[in-house]
């Protein structure tokens, strides 16, 4: 059976556009390990995928793409019509009631939900359009046939070893995608699995390489990350490759992590601090106190890893005062153990609580222009969706740019002094 998929991705942001995404070739890894007989067309464009003569179109899409995976979802069905589409991504799993007429998706982890379609397709079943597949959560330590890493670059790769996410953050969707229920289980592949394939791509370049996790839960199990660094070091690390970084959260912060991580060749984690104002980090991360980004800076300074952290200005509330939180924590830490890893423009993603409480009030909606809700990462370059009705919008870029620019001079201070 031929499978074309397609991932939607804005034209603003074509980093990944040319890269396979690993959520596909999962699909199609544990389609083969459960005996159907699968050939994909991995598409780069909207027209590959209209152009592609397949048994069967998979759309994958995050909000700000939405209307793009629409748009090609509608072209796909005219020009192949009676042929099956099937949708999921983080859009769908969490508003399900956006799904296009006449498509069938899938919410949530796809690999079961995706070999049970191309079993029944195979045999000469034709999915009624309208079915909607809920999630179905695997165990990863039991999934040894799935792929846990993909080449960026020569000699780099991207990895995940685990799905789910504890932490139930207010701007945030990542713990209700794997689960609609919002299960906060994380399961994990099996460090041998993880080590295996690592080693595998390895093994034979000489000029060795880097691993980056983007898993947030990659580290949050100290004996796990144990036993994967014992995995790891029997295929050359970090003699031959390290993993250069990681997804964190400052929940995790223990000296135990901190230390595997540094003997793996870690040199940064990536946080997000999201707000040094108490009062707005309470309202984005309950669970947590904004003290232990604190302590996690200076745990990880001891082990010479240094802290990424990512912040979001323009959250429904923020004002003057709590910008000025961040301008004071930058100034202390910026440069200091700490690098400012990105400003990014609140949005509201559906299945967050902070889209409950905006569509509560009508700031948000399942019908409303779903483009505009971009990361909000160049807000100088192009305006982006903005619900802080406490400050002017022109106001809060202002902020933005001022927090960059003292940033930039505190990284210029310090490489002048070295």
């Amino acid at each position: 059976m031929r499978v074309a998929f397609w991932r939607a991705t804005s034209p603003t942001d074509p980093r990944w556009a040319d890269a396979i995404s690993l959520s596909f070739r999962s699909l199609v890894a544990h389609a083969r390990h459960c005996g159907e007989e699968v050939e994909p067309v991995y598409c780069t464009t909207a027209d590959d995928l209209v152009a592609a003569d397949a048994d069967l179109y998979g759309v994958s899409s995050v909000t700000g793409t939405w209307p793009l995976a629409v748009d090609a979802i509608r072209r796909v069905q005219d020009a192949w019509p009676g042929r099956t589409v099937v949708v999921g991504g983080p859009h769908i799993t969490c508003l399900p009631e956006c799904r296009p007429a006449g498509t069938v998706a899938i919410l949530g982890e796809g690999e079961p939900r995706f070999s049970m379609l191309c079993r029944a397709i195979n045999r000469g079943y034709t999915p009624p359009p309208g079915e909607i597949h809920p999630a179905a959560r695997m165990n990863l330590a039991l999934c040894g046939h799935l792929p846990v890493c993909a080449e960026t670059t020569p000699g780099n790769l991207m990895a995940v070893a685990s799905r789910g996410c504890p932490f139930q953050c207010w701007f945030c969707c990542a713990w209700r995608c794997w689960s609609r229920t919002g299960s906060p289980s994380v399961t994990r592949f099996s460090p041998e699995t993880v080590a295996q394939q690592i080693g595998d791509y390895f093994r034979d370049r000489p000029a060795g390489g880097t691993v980056v996790f983007h898993d947030l839960t990659f580290a949050s199990s100290g004996a796990w990350l144990r036993d994967l660094s014992i995995q790891l070091a029997k295929r050359g690390c970090p003699e031959h490759f390290r993993v250069k970084g990681c997804s964190f959260s400052a929940a995790m912060a223990r000296p135990d992590i901190l230390n595997t991580l540094s003997r793996l060749g870690v040199e940064w984690i990536g946080v997000g601090i999201e707000s040094a104002s108490p009062r707005l980090y309470r309202k984005l991360k309950p669970h947590l106190e904004f003290s232990a980004n604190i302590e996690l800076i200076e745990l990880a300074r001891r082990y010479g890893i240094t802290v990424n952290g990512s912040f979001i200005i323009g959250t429904p509330g923020e004002t003057a005062e709590d910008l000025q939180h961040d301008y004071d924590f930058l100034e202390q830490y910026e440069a200091n153990g700490f690098r400012q890893g990105g400003l990014f423009m609140f949005v509201p993603y559906p299945g967050t609580p902070a889209w409950a409480d905006l569509s509560a009030c009508g700031t948000v909606s399942a019908h409303m222009d779903f483009s505009a809700l971009t990361n909000g990462a160049n807000p100088d370059k192009v305006r982006v969706f903005y619900c802080n009705p406490e400050m002017p919008y022109e106001e809060a870029v202002e902020w933005r740019r001022k927090l960059s620019r003292l940033c930039a001079e505190k990284r210029k201070g310090a490489g002048d002094a070295a």
